[in-house]
């Protein structure tokens, strides 16, 4: 999770590094078919160099650019240019932000403790990245602003928070269809799914959870009953 952080700081190139890794991954993506990308959790560095590459003709596909908050706080301080060379190629989307962190990693948040615990407190059930009332704050700001907001939300509990600084948000300033997402929402319960349509909300589903990791889910992290549902895009249709 978050101790990756610091290598991924030093292993990031600087200069025109940024500009031939994004040339190299559209090429790898045009190679397999793929012509809309997404660039998830992008900080201004980033957001800048996406900039710079627009305007040299160095994205040949659609890519959909989700700021940070600090991003898109720069970009609403007039400290930072959305990107604007090719709006047909290269847009700001949602704002993203990581409520929790990953089943298979012991840092989803869940209601009920994990089915084989990591260590000896059989109650352990993981814990929130960001907590419920910073969240609310966070989220509701980014709302006020006009920003569709995207929170990564695995465990049910981190689906709850969510869920509660959505609704919070809408209800603090009303905005028709304002379409915030839960990303990966994999243990969505039945009433949370009731909840996201009555809000609007979308759940993004991350399906290939259960191709990479599904019989651990069964086995070790969730069990049957919890794993049987999965990323339940089916409930959801």
């Amino acid at each position: 999770e978050t101790a990756l952080e610091p290598l991924q700081a030093r292993l990031v190139p600087s200069g025109l590094g940024p500009l031939r890794l994004l040339e190299r991954a559209s090429e790898l993506y045009l190679q397999n078919g793929v012509t809309t990308a997404q660039s998830g959790a992008t900080d201004a560095k980033l957001l800048r160099a996406f900039d710079w590459a627009a305007w040299l003709g160095l994205v040949p596909l659609r890519v959909i650019v989700w700021p940070l908050p600090e991003a898109a706080d720069a970009i609403d301080a007039g400290e930072l240019t959305a990107p604007q060379w090719d709006p047909l190629r290269l847009r700001v989307g949602a704002v993203k932000i990581i409520a929790d962190g990953s089943i298979q990693g012991y840092t989803g948040y869940l209601r009920e403790p994990y089915h084989v615990p990591p260590g000896d407190d059989p109650a352990y059930r993981g814990y929130p990245r960001i907590g419920r009332e910073e969240l609310i704050r966070l989220v509701g700001r980014l709302h006020a602003a006009g920003w569709q907001v995207a929170v990564h939300g695995n465990g049910d509990a981190s689906i709850d928070d969510v869920l509660d600084a959505f609704e919070a948000a809408q209800a603090a300033h009303p905005r028709p269809d304002a379409r915030h997402v839960v990303i990966h929402a994999q243990t969505a319960r039945p009433d949370q799914l009731d909840r996201m349509a009555r809000l609007g909300v979308i759940p993004s589903f991350f399906s290939l959870h259960t191709f990479y990791w599904g019989d651990r889910h069964r086995e070790i992290f969730l069990g049957p009953e919890r794993a049987a549902r999965i990323s339940p895009a089916a409930s959801a249709h």
